[in-house]
């Protein structure tokens, strides 16, 4: 079901986002990283896909500079990375997601597979990711 691709896909884009983010924040930042994720000098025991998503969303632009497709739309996938916290708060609050049309549940797998297009590829959680949302937008769009 259109539901189910949904919910797989953003399993997928949970288990990718903290490795990830985690490496590219590192990468900017060192071992600063941490202060790019919360505001409190707490250190962090766990980062959550919800810390690595929110981490994401507010140094988007800085993250992904030079990182993406050549050609991507103004080099960074905000309306993407929106489709996808769009996408997470109707599984948080709703459980199932409420992605009942396949029209939606391609429009969810189409913004991962765009953010993903970001991310580093050699972090096996996100090639693992890609191939899900990859995958899910075939089944959705045949």
């Amino acid at each position: 079901s259109p539901a189910s691709r949904v919910s797989r896909v953003l399993d997928a884009l949970d288990a990718a986002f903290p490795p990830a983010v985690e490496a590219m924040l590192r990468e900017d930042l060192g071992d600063m990283w941490h202060a790019a994720v919360r505001d409190d000098a707490e250190d962090i025991l766990e980062f959550t896909p919800d810390d690595a998503f929110e981490a994401l969303r507010k140094n988007l632009m800085t993250l992904v500079a030079g990182r993406g497709p050549r050609g991507y739309p103004r080099g960074y996938p905000r309306e993407a990375m929106e489709s996808i916290a769009v996408a997470r708060r109707r599984r948080k609050h709703r459980g199932d997601g409420g992605f009942g049309d396949r029209a939606n549940a391609l429009g969810v797998a189409a913004a991962a597979c765009d953010v993903l297009a970001f991310l580093p590829r050699d972090i096996s959680e996100v090639a693992a990711a890609a191939e899900v949302a990859a995958g899910h937008r075939r089944g959705l769009a045949g």
